[in-house]
């Protein structure tokens, strides 16, 4: 496996996003509304009846956590499904690309944008909310981690339950 050849995987990720702006902007927009979408409820229920349980952390926290690994799935589903919507695929495996090194070109970039998506979600719920999901401290890491094979293992089995269906072509008699 060459480390370039899934860094051009990346990199050409990197410009499809800055060429089609709705894809990063869609990270930011989703990610936006979920945690205030969740901060606003987990408020909510926070007032009923002198409530000795914090919704804030258990709620910001799981969606936070929640939107992380959705963010690694989406990433890696979207990106591999596009390739074979636009019939890309056979232009990429034409060259000496291995189904590996296009794996990790697709999880690279979806890691960075799960992770932006993430360090998103942390200053809006820290500043917005007053939750701060690192004070869990070092177990975030084993969280994030599983997460992370969890998302990236969901989103290629999507992808192969998703990829072989070919829309009927129709021909006229």
């Amino acid at each position: 496996m060459l480390f370039s050849r899934a860094y051009a995987i990346f990199v050409r990720q990197l410009f499809l996003m800055r060429s089609n702006p709705t894809r990063f902007v869609s990270v930011f927009i989703w990610t936006i509304l979920t945690i205030f979408q969740w901060g606003f409820i987990s408020k909510y229920l926070g007032t009923f009846g002198g409530a000795t349980f914090n919704f804030v952390t258990v709620i910001l926290g799981a969606i936070i956590l929640w939107e992380y690994m959705g963010r690694l799935q989406l990433g890696v589903m979207m990106a591999f499904l596009e390739d074979i919507w636009t019939s890309n695929l056979i232009n990429l495996f034409a060259s000496p690309l291995t189904i590996i090194e296009y794996i990790c070109g697709l999880t690279v970039t979806s890691v960075v944008m799960s992770l932006i998506g993430f360090v998103l979600m942390a200053v809006i719920g820290g500043t917005a909310f007053g939750y701060n999901i690192f004070v869990i401290g070092v177990l975030l890491i084993p969280f994030m981690l599983i997460l992370f094979v969890f998302g990236v293992a969901m989103g290629i089995f999507q992808a192969g339950m998703n990829g072989g269906y070919v829309y009927p072509q129709y021909e006229e008699d």
